[in-house]
């Protein structure tokens, strides 16, 4: 991943130097490690470690993540209600961290009502504030409030570099690893839920019904498999469904009814 090496490098020399920005803006295709990158960096600050190391499970006291992590079901929009939190969080200084950062993913989600209250506090921000968004799609976000970020983006990444982390880090089998990176996309997420899904059928073998987001998987890969140049659009529209299955209480039936309706055009 020499692309994501290199803002890796970049960012954690900023660090040391504390000559960071206040407001990033992290965007790119869906599943290319833009959000995992984001929280390690918070976690290199906090814990004064390489973004090289391991993951830490050390929980993040001056970090802050919008959406919640622990709701099990992610809210539709982030409104004046996150917003205040984020500003009321920012106000304290931090415990043991050089900073205080929030990380806000899907910023797409974030309403135009919401907008000009976080913009205020991109353009007077406390000095040991760091705020990162993420998202797949910049230009949802409100003008002014976009030509405030810096941008940073997160390209896909070729079968190569994702089949060599899945074997050297994730302990993959080179043929599980050479299927998954062709599967992958180029998105480095997406290759470590297929490593894990694959992990999981072997394990268990299921007799209820296929939960949505897997069974949109197997239409992703169905559909490449035949022909990705032909397929391409409905690739892409199954991998936006395959996203909001994750992330949002949808209804299966309706979902798999829109899904066909689609599909049949």
């Amino acid at each position: 991943m020499q692309s994501q090496k290199n803002i890796q490098d970049t960012l954690t020399h900023l660090a040391d130097k504390d000559r960071l920005s206040h407001a990033y803006l992290f965007f790119g295709p869906p599943q290319t490690g833009k959000h995992a990158f984001a929280l390690s960096l918070a976690r290199c600050l906090e814990h004064n470690t390489s973004q090289k190391t391991k993951p830490s499970h050390r929980p993040l006291t001056d970090t802050l993540q919008i959406p919640n992590p622990n709701l099990e079901v992610e809210p539709l929009n982030i409104g004046i209600k996150e917003i205040r939190h984020i500003k009321k969080f920012l106000s304290q200084g931090p415990l043991i961290s050089k900073r205080r950062t929030v990380v806000i993913d899907n910023a797409e989600n974030i309403t135009w009502q919401a907008a000009p209250a976080l913009l205020k506090i991109v353009e007077e921000p406390p000095k040991h504030a760091l705020m990162i968004l993420v998202t797949h799609d910049p230009q949802t976000l409100h003008p002014a409030l976009l030509s405030r970020l810096t941008k940073i983006y997160f390209p896909t990444i070729s079968k190569n570099k994702i089949k060599e982390v899945l074997m050297k880090e994730h302990k993959v089998s080179k043929e599980k690893a050479e299927k998954i990176s062709k599967e992958s996309f180029g998105r480095i997420n997406r290759a470590l839920k297929l490593a894990k899904l694959d992990n999981t059928e072997t394990k268990n073998q299921k007799s209820e019904e296929i939960p949505l987001a897997q069974e949109i998987e197997k239409g992703i890969i169905n559909l490449y498999l035949k022909d990705p140049k032909k397929n391409a659009k409905k690739i892409a529209f199954l991998l936006c469904k395959e996203e909001a299955s994750k992330r949002f209480n949808l209804n299966p039936k309706l979902q798999r009814k829109a899904i066909e309706h689609t599909l049949n055009l």
